[in-house]
C-alpha cells in the first residue's frame, strides 16, 4: 500500500526514533526474562504529554494532525513467574477517533461503503478507555540500550469491542503494527521520561485477526500514526 511506505519514510525522517529490526549485529546480548525484569524495573513509573493522532491528508498523502489531547501513561511492571507481562498503560486512550482509519468517497454508494460507513459511525461513538502495550528492551545493542536509558518496541494489545449497525451485532477487532515501532526512555537527575510511537493498522469484523490485512477491501483503510510525547510535527 502506497500509505504503508509513505507512513515508513515519515516515521524514519521525522520522529527520530529510527525503525530497526529486532535482528542484532553479532556479539550482541538478547536480554534474559531476569535482566529484561530488572531494565522493565527502571522504567516504572507515570509519565505525561500529549497525544498526537496523523492521518494522510487524501489529496497530498501527507500526514497532518487530526486530534490532539493531553494524557498520561504508566509503566507497571509484571511478573514473569506468574507469566504477567510488563505494560505501558494509555490512560484515556480516544478509540473513537480511529474511526478516521476507514476513508470512503462521497461518490462510493456500494453496499461495502455504506456498511463501512455504518461501522464507522459506530466506532466515533465509543468513548474512551485505557490502552494497553506490551513492551520490551531487545538487547544490549547500542541502537537499544545506552548510557542514559533505553529504547524500546511496543506492542499495542488488540482491542476487542461489541459494536451494533445495520441491525446486527458484531465483533470488531483494532489491530496495531507489532515488533516494528519504538520507543524511548531516558532517565536524568531531575526526572525520567518517556515517549513513544505506534501505528493503528487495521480492522477485523467478526473473526480474530489474522494478518494486518482489513476484512474488507484494503482501499477504504488508512493506517494512522499515534505518538505520546513527541514534538507535534
Amino acid at each position: 500500500m502506497k500509505n504503508l511506505k509513505a507512513l515508513m519514510m515519515l516515521l524514519i525522517g521525522v520522529f527520530a526514533l529510527t525503525v530497526t529490526s529486532c535482528n542484532t549485529d553479532d556479539g550482541d546480548h538478547y536480554y534474559t526474562l531476569e535482566e529484561q525484569d530488572a531494565i522493565q524495573a527502571k522504567m516504572v513509573g507515570t509519565y505525561g504529554g500529549t497525544l498526537y493522532m496523523y492521518k494522510p491528508n487524501t489529496s497530498t498523502q501527507k500526514y497532518e494532525v487530526y486530534h490532539s489531547l493531553p494524557t498520561t501513561w504508566i509503566a507497571s511492571k509484571g511478573n514473569p513467574a506468574l507469566g504477567k507481562d510488563s505494560l505501558i498503560t494509555i490512560s484515556n486512550f480516544p478509540i473513537n477517533k480511529l474511526d478516521s482509519a476507514i476513508v470512503i468517497s462521497d461518490k462510493d454508494n456500494s453496499d461495502e461503503a455504506k456498511t463501512l460507513r455504518a461501522l464507522r459511525t459506530a466506532i466515533s461513538k465509543l468513548p474512551a478507555e485505557n490502552l494497553e502495550c506490551k513492551f520490551f528492551v531487545p538487547s544490549d545493542n547500542s541502537y537499544y540500550t545506552f548510557n542514559n536509558g533505553y529504547r524500546f518496541i511496543l506492542n499495542p494489545l488488540i482491542v476487542k469491542k461489541q459494536l451494533t449497525y445495520e441491525e446486527k451485532q458484531h465483533d470488531v477487532y483494532f489491530v496495531f503494527s507489532m515488533n516494528s515501532y519504538v520507543g524511548e526512555w531516558t532517565q536524568s537527575a531531575m526526572n525520567n521520561s518517556m515517549k513513544f510511537q505506534m501505528v493503528f493498522a487495521s480492522f477485523s469484523i467478526d473473526k480474530a485477526p489474522q494478518s494486518y490485512y482489513p476484512s474488507f477491501s484494503p482501499k477504504y483503510l488508512r493506517p494512522l500514526i499515534i505518538t505520546c510525547g513527541l514534538d507535534k510535527q
